[in-house]
């Protein structure tokens, strides 16, 4: 029997842990990168194949994931792909280990922005303050209905591919915005509370004032010139924003990091989504969920019409998806429908303003965009099976 040994390396450790691989008696081994994000496991994954050593990345249902490698058949390739593992990583121990955890932590997407998986906390968020976390995550220094929170970020965590500017926007700005939880007070979103610096350098100053949209609760940062190409930034909401209804701060201070491509280009602004901003999952015919631990958390509000139920179980009439079988996911919104708060007055408009940020992207509606016929594509079109096809 094949002899393996596999190491779980968490981002913050991970110099040391491979150190230690390198030191023991091993025969055939392997390691495990563990995170969250298709992004982090794509990339981890790829660079290590540029390296010739054998990667694979996999992604659980709840966005976690994992590259693994150096599992052979062989007990000398286990032990060659080992230390080309080895060799690659133990150079960055000492003063290059805050480069190793960059890597690790810096390239993933962080937890799914809107079903998260139920965590506790972003460790690795470079240039942030102690005890921060991204947008989505569970702050679990205080909760509840009156707690506000940032449920989602544009750009989001760990992008790598961000454009440097803004269509539309003066001096070629860029546009980064923060969703919250509930209604915020707008004389807290400013400059203070929201900020975007360079990883080590100076906070940038808004070309305009920050503003925040009270019907899609969304707060924008409007830079005064591009963002420099092949940047990393951090993005921070501090708890000096507060609600508009009970004066309630942020329990804790949310932060993303993102990098800019490397070549300088416009980005099309954040679509419209009106008053569906806030929203995370809407739909018409009710939702399910299962018994899988951990159950489903949704960061933001839901929208249920005309059907109101929740695993074919009517939901409450007070915005929450009551007993739903003994599976009620947990969220940070409410469930809005017909039942709250105003008898389908409140879903309704939602669903308009949803309808109407879906038409416009569509293809004709885009200014020099291509309507992609059936079938294959790179082919123009023709007959075939497809949305849309006969």
């Amino acid at each position: 029997m094949t002899q393996r040994k596999s190491f779980m390396l968490a981002s913050t450790f991970l110099a040391d842990a491979v150190v230690k691989a390198g030191q023991e008696g091993r025969r055939e081994t392997a390691f495990f990168i563990f995170g969250y994000g298709h992004v982090m496991c794509e990339n981890v994954q790829n660079f290590l194949r540029r390296n010739e050593i054998v990667a694979t990345c996999i992604i659980s249902s709840h966005n976690k994931s994992a590259v693994y490698g150096c599992f052979s058949v062989s007990i000398n390739q286990g032990e060659v792909c080992m230390n080309k593992f080895e060799n690659i990583f133990k150079p960055l121990r000492g003063p290059m280990a805050l480069l190793l955890v960059a890597f690790v932590a810096g390239c993933g997407g962080g937890k799914d922005p809107i079903l998260g998986g139920g965590g506790t906390g972003a460790p690795g968020i470079l240039g942030a303050p102690a005890g921060a976390i991204i947008p989505g995550d569970i702050c679990t220094a205080a909760t509840g209905p009156t707690v506000p929170t940032v449920t989602l970020s544009d750009p989001t965590h760990g992008n790598q591919f961000v454009t440097t500017s803004t269509t539309g926007v003066a001096n070629g700005g860029k546009l980064i915005t923060a969703t919250f939880s509930l209604a915020m007070n707008p004389i807290t979103i400013d400059a203070t509370t929201f900020t975007l610096t360079p990883v080590g350098g100076v906070a940038l100053t808004s070309a305009i004032p920050v503003s925040y949209n009270a019907s899609t609760k969304v707060a924008t940062f409007t830079t005064a010139a591009a963002l420099l190409p092949d940047t990393s930034y951090t993005a921070t909401i501090t708890q000096g924003a507060v609600t508009l209804a009970t004066n309630t701060p942020t329990a804790c201070i949310f932060a993303w990091n993102f990098k800019t491509a490397a070549t300088a280009a416009a980005g099309l602004p954040p679509v419209n989504l009106g008053l569906a901003a806030p929203f995370a999952i809407a739909a018409a015919a009710g939702v399910t969920n299962t018994l899988t631990v951990p159950l489903t958390h949704i960061n933001g509000d839901v929208v249920l019409d005309p059907t109101t139920t929740c695993f074919a179980v009517p939901i409450d009439a007070v915005g929450g998806f009551g007993a739903c079988g003994g599976r009620a996911p947990t969220l940070t919104g409410q469930v809005i429908s017909p039942l709250f708060p105003d008898a389908g007055v409140t879903s309704g408009n939602i669903k308009a303003d949803l309808l109407a940020a879906y038409n416009g992207i569509l293809p004709a509606n885009l200014p020099g965009a291509t309507v992609l016929g059936c079938g294959t594509i790179g082919t123009a079109g023709g007959g075939g099976a497809g949305v849309g096809c006969a």
